[in-house]
Order: structure tokens, then sequence, then C-alpha cells
């Protein structure tokens, strides 16, 4: 159960009412490509919405609607035009529910569906990987105001020249210091990585006297 105060908005339901498109599977299926086209820019306004109002639905209701009655035209003038061959490709892909690749058996009645919705709704089939390129939108809704990404606490300032190890801990900057040729430097950087590798390889390894870092 879902608790909210006073101070949270919600829509009205004569708000949320809008005609559906009260069709199954298979006739989306179908028509997916010619109504991704038809709908297109409806489509991604919504999702430019969705994406701008983090995902509020609230937010983003007339866009809504704007894609459900896109769908309802374009059902509306395949219905008017292109009822014959379309009944005729959705029937094919009905007794290809069982298939992954039901449009490729089903080429011989996309032709006429394709050409009937070139010649009645002015719009030829989109191509493959159209719906997957990156294209631009350009919408007339204004964006909304971006909020301040959170900061990350301040971490207290330290005097690094203050800090020292305790006695006997190897230098690491000895290891990997080239310029330190001499030879104390370099007994230095062969036993931090004596040292090293013993912690790494031994479960059972007990620091030597005066080396407080385990």
């Amino acid at each position: 159960v879902m608790v909210l105060g006073n101070d949270v908005w919600l829509p009205a339901a004569s708000e949320l009412e809008v005609p559906e498109l009260n069709i199954t599977t298979m006739p989306l299926l179908a028509a997916a490509h010619q109504l991704g086209r038809f709908c297109d820019n409806q489509c991604k306004e919504f999702m430019l919405c969705h994406q701008e109002t983090l995902k509020d639905p609230r937010k983003c209701l007339a866009e809504g609607k704007a894609v459900t009655e896109c769908g309802l035209e374009f059902f509306r003038q395949i219905k008017r035009h292109c009822a014959l061959p379309f009944e005729r490709y959705l029937n094919c892909f009905e007794k290809r529910s069982t298939s992954y690749n039901r449009p490729a058996y089903c080429r011989r009645e996309q032709g006429p569906f394709d050409d009937c919705v070139r010649q009645h709704l002015g719009q030829e089939r989109p191509p493959p990987g159209y719906f997957s390129k990156i294209r631009l939108h350009d919408s007339q809704r204004p964006r909304p105001p971006v909020p301040p990404a959170p900061m990350p606490q301040r971490i207290e300032e330290r005097d690094l020249d203050s800090v020292t190890e305790p006695p006997g801990t190897p230098d690491p900057l000895f290891a990997f210091n080239s310029r330190d040729t001499s030879e104390e430097g370099q007994r230095r950087a062969r036993e931090w990585l004596r040292l090293n590798k013993e912690r790494t390889t031994s479960r059972n390894f007990v620091p030597p006297a005066g080396d407080s870092s385990e």
C-alpha cells in the first residue's frame, strides 16, 4: 500500500479518460512499421517528456494522449482505405504466429499493403534499422527546469606533511622511484616488495616487529 500526503498532486479522473486502442497483439505487430512511422513525432515527444520529467507520468498526460489518438487515427485511415490488403497481411501474420521471422514469410501480402499506405497515407515503409538510428527531434515544448545535482560532502583538509608512517613501515614510494639508485633505496624497495608479496600470498603472515600497518 502506497501512502501519499496532501502535498502530492494527482490528476483528476477526467484527465485520465482517453479512447483506448482496442485491438489485439497481431494487428499491432502487422502494422508496427507503418504505425511507428505514422506516429513518429508523437512517440518521440512522449519519450522526451518521459525522460526530461524524470519518468513522472503525471507530467506527460497530454503527450500520452497524443500517442493514443495518433494510433486511433492511423487505424481509422487503414480501415477506410486499406482494409482488404491489411486483412490479408494480418491473416498471414496469424498463420505464422509461431515463427520468429513472420515478415519474411509474408512479403507477398506485405507489398500490396505498403503500396496502399503509400498511395492513401503518403508515407513509405521505413527501411530496416530506421527506428534504432539516432534522430534529432524538434520539440516545441519548453524545457523543464533541471534540479541541481546533489554534491558530495566536503572532505576535511589535512596537512599531508604532518602524516607519518609507523616506525618500520616500508615506504612504497621507494619501490617505484627510479631516481633513487642508492644502495639503501634499492634495499628498501626490495624489502617493500617482499613484505607485500608475503601479505598477499600468506594468510598467516606475521608482520615484523615495529610494523603496525597490518
